[in-house]
């Protein structure tokens, strides 16, 4: 077979008839209804993503408009209207690019022509296409045209970017939106193909193919063309990976598998793998995402098979792995190598940032969820402060470490006295001088040096301590329970925005003699005619 007398897939098995276009049912219905009643609009729109129908269907209506039999909803494809439509060389279906003919003269041109009379069918058919590249002038030279067109002309527009076409446009056609191809019916279409050629190929391959066209059924045509110029007659996956430049599912794998487990030594392995075999690791990145994905929706919608674009024995394996792993763990995997993408593409080390996020996803396998943590914390432990942030911050919670040391505590204290400051001056002024022992199991443990038994006593006695516990429970976003103590011989603990008052030995001595409280504490502005500093 010579080049010439060659065509490529997406050309040789376009669709000839509206029951042949996949995914698109609701367009191809109302189409074909329309043409069988009789009620024609004079201007169509077909908006939708790139190589899922928009010209076939254009070409189909065509057709149908035109056919020697018609109009019928079920041309024949045999008579010289529909032959020539279909290779694009009838004079009554103009094919018009809106990308190289967008400029008001190239209108204007198009409307002179309107005026004339089909030759030899009963529509003069205009399909314009990327009709979002005309200019501002040209659709305002459209709209004339558009409101009162002759009966014998119909337009048929198509575009990818809907939001461009202007609403004076819109509101004049019909509008129908074709819809992104799931990945089955990309599947079956592709299987007809290769059983039509006499091609064996493994359905695996064709599931990757398939992925690969991301919703078009054009691109997945032509992909599958390329593959099949390269294995030959029989088809792998592993051919469907080499030819298109993806990344071996077992690499992939491979390094998932290092991260669940934690093997920050087996991830970097993984990667040099990766590396010494010449893989693209922006698109091992994306493959790595992609498959974390099918993991966090198979473990968080377990049952839904549809949720994921993978064959039965695949999906085996997934729901196999996502059971060993909390939803958790795998949604915070997946946040990672999210990250990790957008600077795949724009830095010269794509490895080093390949590696870090791998080292980061294998250490999260080591930490606990914050509702295990807090469940597992015995009294007395004390909760770090990483603990606290995460369960009082909004969002997600991430995973944590597990309880560390008092500095976490402190400065969780530190976080309550500045709330206190503004919620309740006088708890504030209360419980400044004491200091946080811990924080676990929802339990708050305040300890006070024994100079200040006196405020001990008062924070510890109802219905004090439940009002304290009240507004801490407030300020962490969570349910708290208050516990107080006496330290005997411990130095009262630096308190965070303890107030004007907090070194003041004379104000310590009359609250510690007469049971005292700070209520508000203010700075007193010098007088007029006063200095400010003596």
């Amino acid at each position: 077979m010579s080049v010439s007398d060659y065509q490529v897939f997406a050309r040789r098995f376009r669709p000839v008839t509206f029951e042949e276009v996949r995914g698109q049912q609701p367009v191809t219905q109302t189409l074909a209804n329309a043409v069988a009643s009789g009620r024609l609009a004079q201007a169509y729109l077909f908006a939708g993503p790139r190589g899922v129908g928009k010209t076939s269907v254009a070409r189909i209506l065509a057709k149908a408009l035109n056919c020697s039999e018609g109009p019928t909803a079920t041309p024949c494809g045999v008579c010289d209207n529909c032959r020539t439509i279909a290779v694009g060389n009838d004079t009554d279906v103009l094919e018009i690019d809106g990308a190289s003919n967008r400029g008001i003269d190239d209108v204007r041109e198009l409307r002179e022509r309107v005026r004339f009379a089909p030759g030899h069918s009963p529509y003069k058919i205009y399909i314009i296409d990327e009709v979002h590249m005309l200019t501002t002038e040209a659709f305002n030279a459209l709209l004339k045209t558009l409101e009162e067109p002759p009966p014998h002309v119909v337009f048929v527009f198509a575009t990818t970017r809907l939001d461009k076409v202007p609403p004076t446009i819109v509101s004049r056609c019909q509008r129908f939106v074709f819809r992104r191809l799931g990945t089955a019916a990309i599947e079956e279409k592709l299987a007809g193909i290769a059983q039509q050629e006499g091609i064996t190929a493994d359905p695996r391959a064709l599931a990757l193919v398939a992925r690969r066209a991301s919703g078009s059924m054009r691109d997945a045509e032509s992909l599958l063309d390329q593959v099949i110029a390269f294995a030959g007659e029989e088809v792998t996956a592993t051919d469907v990976e080499r030819t298109l430049g993806l990344v071996a599912a077992e690499a992939v794998e491979d390094l998932a598998a290092a991260v669940l487990q934690g093997d920050a030594a087996a991830a970097l392995l993984a990667v040099d793998a990766l590396v010494r075999e010449g893989a693209d690791l922006t698109q091992a990145t994306q493959q790595i995402v992609e498959y974390l994905r099918d993991l966090a929706v198979v473990a968080a919608a377990p049952g839904n098979p549809d949720l994921v674009d993978v064959s039965g024995e695949e999906l085996g394996k997934l729901e196999e792995t996502a059971a060993h792993h909390s939803p958790a763990t795998l949604l915070n995997l997946l946040h990672v190598f999210l990250e990790a993408t957008g600077p795949m593409t724009r830095v010269l080390a794509p490895r080093l940032v390949l590696e870090y996020a791998a080292l980061k996803a294998a250490r999260i396998r080591h930490l606990l969820p914050v509702e295990e943590l807090l469940q597992a914390s015995a009294p007395g432990e004390e909760a770090s402060e990483a603990v606290l942030a995460a369960a009082t911050s909004e969002g997600p919670a991430p995973a944590t470490a597990a309880p560390e040391n008092a500095k976490s505590l402190t400065e969780t204290w530190q976080r309550v006295l500045r709330g206190l400051a503004e919620a309740d001056k006088s708890l504030h002024a209360l419980v400044a001088p004491a200091r946080l022992i811990s924080f676990a199991g929802g339990e708050l443990r305040l300890g006070f040096p024994e100079h200040y038994r006196a405020s001990a006593e008062k924070v510890g006695a109802e219905p004090r301590r439940t009002a304290f516990a009240r507004a801490v429970s407030a300020i962490l976003g969570r349910d708290v329970t208050a516990a107080v103590t006496v330290e005997a011989g411990a130095p009262a603990e630096p308190a965070a925005a303890a107030g004007l008052f907090e070194d003041v030995p004379l104000v310590a001595e009359i609250q510690e003699r007469y049971g005292g409280e700070v209520v508000e504490e203010k700075d007193i502005a010098p007088a007029d005619g006063e200095d400010e500093e003596p």
